[in-house]
């Protein structure tokens, strides 16, 4: 792994006195279950990525099902499986070429998914590739994690999908894979979470940001935009609000709620974007071990062998 230290001006954070900030950034050879729900959220070393704290903003009862019992649907939703090879095959496409990022697709482990197959995610990286021949732009990075102090000993962690330089100024670019793309679907990412959290990321680790590049793939077969991008912008102002005190009180929450063992049900949340959350059957039937056996697998982790 390559450490890098963090670009930042010292008297701008009242952070931990133990050293410099310090961003870790690496280019693993990894597999797709690593980016599964979760997979950078580790309680006992209060490192946080911007999946868990949104899903805590969403419900904290959620978060404790996620999280804290490190639960997940048996059955695999192909639709997130497919947008996590589609990430995959992308940023081979950055970083190897066109013959890497289809082979990515040799490896689709559901032939029995008739909507999401392997000819499809082929053919649409293809068309990407078309779309986006000949793009002025110079890459910083890709697919780069990161584990950043925060205030209080804390920590933020993610993954950034590409950082890159356009007309002279510094961006991070996420990829998003959606069955439907409007008009004005930039409008959803500012303000947004993940968002605000890899552009203090990007800062952090260059020195600046002037935002994100949100490029979005449109997965369905309907629709008159296949592609698009638009940049959300990020204040200086709205990075340092995030740091010293959305992220500061957010842990605070959750670390109370785990101590006290309160984890409020959020009833406005369960059914968002047309789909019933995926732990309702918990919420209907009860959060028993037969209940969770019949419907759920568990990863067991430092933070959940003892609940």
């Amino acid at each position: 792994m390559e450490v890098l230290e963090a670009k930042h001006e010292k008297d701008r954070h009242s952070l931990p006195s133990n050293g410099d900030l310090l961003l870790f950034i690496f280019h693993p050879s990894r597999s797709h279950r690593d980016m599964s729900q979760g997979g950078h959220c580790n309680l006992e070393g209060r490192e946080y990525d911007s999946s868990a704290l949104g899903c805590w903003q969403m419900c904290p009862r959620k978060f404790y099902y996620t999280y804290v019992l490190g639960l997940s649907p048996s059955q695999p939703s192909y639709a997130m499986e497919f947008g996590t090879f589609m990430h995959d095959s992308l940023s081979a496409r950055t970083q190897l070429g066109m013959k890497e990022a289809l082979e990515v697709w040799d490896k689709w482990p559901y032939p029995e998914s008739e909507k999401f197959t392997a000819p499809r995610g082929m053919s649409l990286i293809k068309e990407f590739d078309n779309h986006y021949k000949g793009e002025e732009r110079e890459v910083l990075a890709n697919e780069s994690a990161f584990k950043l102090a925060m205030p209080e000993g804390s920590f933020l962690t993610g993954r950034l999908d590409l950082i890159v330089k356009q007309q002279g100024m510094a961006y991070v670019l996420d990829y998003k894979t959606k069955s439907r793309v409007g008009a004005n679907f930039i409008d959803e990412f500012r303000p947004n979470l993940q968002m605000t959290c890899y552009c203090h990321a990007c800062r952090e680790f260059i020195g600046d940001c002037q935002g994100a590049i949100v490029s979005v793939i449109n997965t369905s077969d309907s629709g008159k935009i296949r592609f698009e991008e638009q940049v959300t912008s990020r204040s200086k102002y709205e990075l340092d609000l995030f740091v010293f005190d959305t992220f500061p009180k957010l842990v605070q929450d959750i670390e109370r709620a785990i101590r006290t063992k309160s984890f409020p049900l959020f009833e406005a949340n369960c059914y968002k974007y047309y789909v019933m959350c995926q732990y309702d059957k918990l919420c209907k039937l009860g959060c028993t071990e037969s209940v969770m056996g019949m419907f759920y697998k568990r990863e067991e982790t430092e933070e959940n062998e003892d609940n």
